[in-house]
């Protein structure tokens, strides 16, 4: 018998397979503008499992290219732990604006 395991990539949600992190982190990477890099933002994902998760930055709040936050328990399900879950690692990419 040969059991095949095909995988998908998520557009938004991606696995820590680098082992930078912990092996139940997602990791996403949302592009923000500049203005919402300087003065802060909101903005409501979905999760893989449906629910909304709100990513929230205060204005006086900088936030440069490459910062990331780390938001507890909202990774993947541990598979030896109920109710246990890793953490979402979210990683923003400011968008400059381009020279004309």
């Amino acid at each position: 018998m040969i059991i095949l395991k095909i995988e998908q990539e998520h557009n938004i949600f991606k696995q820590n397979i680098s082992g930078t992190y912990g092996e139940y982190d997602l990791i996403i990477e949302p592009e923000i503008t500049l203005a919402q890099a300087l003065c802060g933002f909101q903005k409501i994902i979905e999760h893989l499992d449906g629910r909304k998760i709100l990513i929230e930055y205060k204005a006086g709040c900088v936030i440069s290219d490459g910062t990331i936050k780390i938001m507890e328990g909202e990774g993947r399900p541990y598979k030896d732990v109920i109710g246990q879950k890793g953490n979402l690692i979210v990683k923003f990419h400011v968008l400059y604006p381009s020279k004309h």
